[in-house]
C-alpha cells in the first residue's frame, strides 16, 4: 500500500471539500424519493471518503488525521443508518 503523496493528497482534499459542500447544501432526505433507493447514492461516496480518510491517517499517523478518520467513520455510519431507516420508513 502506497503513501498519500502528491496527487492523492490533492484528490483527498478536493473530495473533502465537496463533502463539506454537500453537507452545507443539506439534501432533503425527508421528501419522498422519485425512485426506490435513491438515497443510497449519498451513502457510497461518503463511505469511500471514510475509507480514504482511514488510509490517509495510516499514511500520516498524526492525531489530526486519526481524528479526521474517526469523524468520517461516524458521519458515514450516521448516513448509512439514516438511509436504511428512511428506506424502511417507506414500507410503513
Amino acid at each position: 500500500m502506497g503513501d498519500y503523496v502528491g496527487p492523492c493528497r490533492g484528490i483527498f482534499g478536493w473530495v473533502l471539500y465537496f463533502f463539506v459542500m454537500l453537507v452545507l447544501l443539506q439534501p432533503n432526505i425527508y421528501k419522498t424519493p422519485p425512485i426506490f433507493g435513491a438515497y443510497y447514492a449519498y451513502v457510497f461516496p461518503i463511505n469511500a471518503l471514510a475509507i480514504s480518510g482511514i488510509h490517509y491517517s495510516k499514511s500520516e499517523n498524526t492525531r489530526a488525521t486519526i481524528a479526521l478518520a474517526w469523524i468520517l467513520i461516524v458521519i458515514a455510519t450516521i448516513a448509512a443508518s439514516t438511509v436504511i431507516l428512511r428506506t424502511l420508513a417507506q414500507f410503513i
